[in-house]
Parts: structure tokens; sequence; C-alpha cells
């Protein structure tokens, strides 16, 4: 008779994954690079929406211009009633859906637009739940990646404002749906001692769609051509997808014991580590219990207050990292300068920011990182309020903008890996596709940008919303250097050890 012995899944991951080879990291690398596609699908509208310049054919239309700035021509145009084609034309080098749609006096439509995709979160939601841990990881990736190739393709053929708009709240659903899969994905592949680097690295890829956006719009400047040109881009990134196993942690929950192995020795052969999994039995805690169904993990989340009150705090938080992210990243085009420039700042700013997570994230913990990262940006976006302006397009307000970028960069980012070492693997797929609806209160972030335009009542708002995120992440536990937790009773048992409230 063959002697049977356990063996957790979190060790055999850790031991394959001791020492990557060049190999496994740049299949890693290529998995993560659909991380770049989020940049340039949530953005792609601040350059599709470039207005061409504006050449005045009557005196009267040279009079207003003359005596207004450039941001305030749109209202100056449209409220003097200047006919176009009589009193003036735009230049015909460039298209963009802001004249093709008719939204050139119709400003707030136009924002609707850029933040549309926000919208799609919500969809997201219902979709993860069932989704990530219904049919596993890889499948709703390859789901949300189908998706955004779709509407990316018929987005070059909208004929209205109306399909435009759907398209985009669409683009949001395979966004979100894409960039968590992929996350959670991926996350359960890598060992223990590497997850905040990995962290790094997937937001690495993430920035790396700024410049690449900025490249296709500074050389084509027709909208749909644009599109088109993305479009192509994104297929080839996501190519990598077709060939990559699933999660064996997923397989595993869902007792799917010789699919976990086949995907384990395959990663074992990769790395060049000997691995024998004959007569071992695969767990995922002490116990191996059998893989609870979608029900059962829902009413055990109720029951367990530790999960729910972690669950809320991460949602709230997320909501608020967000709003502020979205917020600044829509409002650039305030402080004048090209769309290039603004985004290539937040480009480098955030490249900055990254780095900076990826030692102090390691180095004095998640939990600490994100309190701190918010901590910060409350106190930036106070000292904001200071009028000072020393140029035309560079003041205190930008400065501060751009740091406080850098905090909620950092806050941004990290939460991605707080959020998947707090969940258990049972319910992990569930709380990313929660937490998703940050997705939905981030719509409020260019909301708040374009209606408030009282820089002290806007810097205000962002500096209540990053001080109230920063003390309630006080309430969560530190995971770093921890087993990510298998079952949802680990939770709890965490917050006793840590001695935290509400256990």
């Amino acid at each position: 008779m063959t002697k049977v012995c356990q063996k957790q899944i979190e060790s055999v991951i850790n031991e394959i994954g001791e020492a990557p080879t060049p190999l496994m990291i740049v299949l890693f690398l290529m998995a993560i690079a659909q991380n770049s596609i989020a940049p340039m699908m949530m953005y792609i509208t601040e350059f599709q929406g470039v207005i061409p310049d504006l050449h005045c054919r009557t005196t009267r239309c040279h009079r207003l211009i003359e005596l207004h700035s450039d941001k305030e021509i749109p209202r100056v145009v449209c409220k003097e009633n200047l006919s176009l084609g009589v009193d003036y034309v735009f230049d015909g080098n460039r298209t963009t859906y802001i004249l093709d749609f008719d939204l050139y006096c119709d400003p707030h439509r136009a924002n609707l637009l850029s933040g549309a995709m926000l919208l799609g979160s919500v969809v997201s939601i219902f979709t993860g739940v069932f989704l990530f841990d219904a049919i596993g990881r890889r499948k709703s990736c390859m789901f949300g990646a189908s998706l955004n190739l779709v509407t990316t393709l018929a987005a070059t053929f909208a004929p209205s404002y109306f399909a435009f708009f759907v398209l985009r709240v669409l683009h949001g659903v395979a966004m979100y749906c894409t960039f968590n899969a992929c996350y959670i994905w991926v996350l359960e592949f890598v060992p223990r001692k590497y997850r905040a680097l990995y962290n790094s690295c997937s937001m690495f890829t993430y920035c790396a769609g700024y410049p690449m956006l900025v490249g296709i719009c500074y050389v084509i400047h027709d909208w749909r051509h644009i599109n088109l040109a993305a479009f192509s881009l994104f297929v080839i990134i996501y190519l990598p997808v077709l060939f990559l196993p699933d999660s064996p942690r997923y397989l595993l929950s869902k007792n799917q014991d010789k699919a976990c192995k086949r995907v384990l020795m395959r990663y074992a052969k990769l790395a060049g580590v000997p691995l024998d999994l004959n007569g071992v039995q695969l767990i995922d805690n002490i116990s191996g219990d059998a893989a609870p169904s979608f029900k059962t993990r829902l009413f055990s989340f109720w029951r367990e207050r530790s999960m729910v009150l972690e669950t809320f705090v991460v949602m709230y938080g997320s909501a608020v990292i967000n709003i502020l992210y979205f917020g600044l990243n829509y409002g650039w085009d305030t402080f004048g300068d090209t769309p290039y420039a603004n985004y290539l700042y937040v480009c480098w700013g955030e490249y900055l920011a990254y780095v900076l997570m990826m030692f102090v994230g390691q180095l004095i913990g998640r939990r600490p990182s994100i309190v701190s990262a918010c901590g910060t940006a409350c106190v930036l976006f106070v000292v904001g309020m200071v009028d000072w302006t020393w140029s035309e397009v560079w003041n205190l307000e930008r400065v501060v903008s751009l740091l406080g970028m850098m905090m909620i960069a950092i806050a941004y980012s990290l939460r991605f890996l707080y959020i998947g070492e707090l969940a258990p693997t049972t319910h992990r797929g569930g709380v990313y596709a929660v937490c998703t609806i940050s997705g939905a209160a981030g719509f409020l972030g260019p909301l708040i940008s374009g209606v408030i335009t009282n820089k002290r009542a806007k810097l205000g708002v962002f500096a209540g919303l990053a001080g109230t995120a920063s003390l309630l992440f006080l309430l969560l536990p530190e995971t770093r250097g921890r087993p990510i937790p298998e079952k949802i009773k680990e939770v709890s048992d965490r917050r006793k050890k840590q001695g935290l409230l509400f256990c």
C-alpha cells in the first residue's frame, strides 16, 4: 500500500519559485503585460477628444478670442453663438469625437464619455463574483480580453454619442474583469517572498501604457484610427493569455487535484526544480476540507464578522483611492500644457511611486505603507490650498497634485496586493470583484474635478477623503511575510494573533 503524505500548496509554490529562472521571469512579464492596456483604455478619450485649433474668419470672432484665454474659448464661442463655418473653422488635420458628436458646446456630456468606463465596474462586480471563483482566473481573463477587443474595434465605427457611450461602459467591464482576474491569477503563482516585487512589476507594466498611448496619439490624429491602432496593439499584448495554465491554488480549491499537480509539475520543470508529487496529497489547509459551493461561501462570508469588516474597509479605501486617482488624472487639462506632456509627467511620477512602494512596502509592511501614503496625500492637499503661481502652467496646486498623485499611486497599486493577501483563496475572487465597486465611486473623481471649480473646496474634499481612508486602514492586519489564507476561518485567527479589534 502506497503511503500518502500531505503537503501544503503554499510550501510547494514557495519551493518552486525560490530562485526564478530567466524564462520564468519572461513568462511572468508576458502574463502581466496586459496591465498596460488599462491606462490606455481609461485615458484614450482624453486624446481622442482634443479639440483642433480654432481659426477665426470674422472680425467679431477675432475680437472675442483676443480677450480670453485658450481655456475660455469654447465657453465664449458657444455663449456668443458664433457660427461654425461662418465666424470660425477648425483645423482639418485632426478629427475628434467632440465635433463628430456635436459636443463642443456640451462639455458635461463630453466629460461623461471620459468617465463612462468607470461605470462598467458596477457590472464587473457581478461578472467578477461569478466568473473569478466559478470558471477560474484564466477563463475570466480571456472573457475580459475578448470583450475588450470586440468593443475597441466596434468603437472605431461608433455612429453616435449613445453608441460610443455604451461601448465605453463595456470597456470598463472588460478592463476591470481582465485586470483583476489576471492580477489574482499571476499572484497565486508567486512565492511569498516575491509578492511585493510582483506587485511593483505589475504596476510598472501598467505605467508602460502611458507612453504607448502618448506615442499612438502623437502620430495619429484621427480619433477613429487611434482606436484601430489600439486594437491592433491589444491583440499582440493579449496573445500570451492563450498559452498559460490556470492557477494551481484555484484548481485545488475546486478539488481538481490532478489538474493542480500537472500545472505544478510544468511550473517546476520551467524553474528547473526537481519535484515529485507521486503519493503526495496537496492541501490548502490542515483539514483539507472539500471546496465550498458559491452559496456556502456567501453564507460563511456574512457569518465571519472579521471578513465582513475587512472587506468593507478595503471597499471604502478602494473607493476613496479611485476617486482621488481618477479625479487627479482626469483633471490635468485645468493646468494647461498639452495632454502629451501632462500624461508623461504622470507616467514618470507613477514610476517613481512604484519604485518607492517596492522598497517601502517590503521594509515597513503593507498596512503602514498604505496608511502613510493616504495620510501624506491628505497633508499635501491641505498645503495645496495656498495660492502661489509662478508661471502660466505651473503653480503650487499643480506641484502638490503631482506629489499627491504619487502618494495615491502607491496606495492604488499596493491595495491590489493587500487585498490579495487579506482575502482567503475561497473568497478572493469575490472580494476582488466586490471591491471593484470602487470603480463606480471613481466615476465621481472626474465629476469633482469638473464641477468644483474652487481649488480650495476641491482640495478640501480630496484631503478629507484621504484622511478618513488612512484612519480606517489602521483597522486591518499586517500581511507582509505571512502565508496567504486559504479558508475563511484563518481571517479571524489572523486578527486574534495580531491583537486587533473585532476578531
